[in-house]
């Protein structure tokens, strides 16, 4: 594997089976969409799209997921559904 813009063909990519780059695939695109949609930083786009894609409750304490759907504030005891 090569750091950088060439990846070599032992890589990353090699070692997923198709379904799993499909699943890799729907979560990238999933995670641009509600980056820019709600404004979030690219990690936590990342973190709301595997919730909302793998259909599952959030627990956080991290203000960029205020008001959205399916997240529960530890810091406010509150949830947004």
């Amino acid at each position: 594997m090569k750091i950088g813009r060439r990846v070599h063909k032992s890589g990353l990519l090699n070692l997923l089976t198709k379904k799993e780059c499909i699943i890799l695939q729907q979560l990238t695109i999933l995670a641009a969409q509600l980056r820019k949609q709600y404004n979030l930083p690219m990690a936590d786009s990342y973190i709301y799209a595997t919730s909302v894609l793998w259909n599952a409750e959030l627990y956080t304490q991290d203000k960029y997921f205020e008001n959205l759907e399916r997240v529960h504030s530890a810091m406010c005891g509150r949830s947004h559904e």
